[in-house]
C-alpha cells in the first residue's frame, strides 16, 4: 500500500479493522490485500494478537478529546511503530516511501502504515478528522475525509437512520401539539 498525501487508504483500512476486527490470521491477510497491500510473509497468530493489541491504541487516538491529546497519542503510535523514511522499491510497485523497519510481520506493517497515514490524514485535512459515529446505537469510528470537514456519521446508512428518527420525533412532537 502506497501512502497518499492524506493517509486516506492507512485511515480506512484500520476503520475497517476496528470496526469488525479479524478472527483469524488469514482474515486479517485477506483483508488488507484488500485494501492493497503487498504481503510477502506468512502471517501468523502472532500477527492477530499484535493487531488486535494496536486497534484500542488507535481508537484511544479518535476519542482523544483535544487535539493536543490526539497528537500525544498518535506520536506514542509513531514512536512505536515507524521509522526513519526511505524510498524503497519492491513488489514492481514503483518507488515510495516507507516508514517502517524491514522484515515485519504484517501487524508491524499494518501499525507503521496506519500510524504514518493517520499523522498524515490529520495533518492534512485536520486534528479533528476522527470521530465517532453520531448515531447513538451505533458508535462506530469513523475518518473524516469529506471536502468541508462535517461529517458526523460512519456511514450514509447511519445518516439516513438518525433523519428518520428526528423526522419521526419532529412528527410526534406536531401531532402532541395538536391535541387539545
Amino acid at each position: 500500500m502506497q501512502q497518499n498525501p492524506y493517509g486516506e487508504d492507512p485511515v480506512r483500512l484500520v476503520l475497517d479493522l476496528a470496526a469488525q476486527p479479524p478472527c483469524t490470521p488469514a482474515e486479517f491477510a485477506d483483508r488488507c490485500v484488500a485494501a492493497g497491500m503487498a504481503i510477502d510473509r506468512p502471517v501468523g497468530d502472532g500477527d492477530l494478537a499484535e493487531l488486535l493489541e494496536f486497534l484500542p491504541r488507535w481508537l484511544a487516538v479518535v476519542d482523544a478529546d483535544t487535539p493536543e491529546q490526539r497528537a500525544a497519542l498518535l506520536n506514542a503510535l509513531l514512536t512505536d511503530a515507524s521509522e526513519h523514511p526511505r524510498l524503497t522499491d519492491h513488489a514492481d510497485g514503483g518507488w515510495h516511501v516507507h516508514y517502517r523497519a524491514d522484515g515485519l510481520g504484517l501487524a508491524g506493517v499494518v501499525r507503521a502504515v496506519v500510524s504514518v497515514g493517520t499523522a498524515l490524514h490529520l495533518t492534512h485535512r485536520g486534528m479533528d478528522r476522527l470521530g465517532r459515529c453520531a448515531l447513538l446505537d451505533c458508535g462506530r469510528a469513523y475518518g473524516d475525509f469529506t471536502r468541508g470537514g462535517r461529517q458526523r456519521y460512519c456511514s450514509p446508512a447511519c445518516a439516513n437512520r438518525d433523519a428518520v428518527r428526528r423526522f419521526r420525533a419532529r412528527q410526534a412532537a406536531r401531532q402532541a401539539a395538536r391535541k387539545p
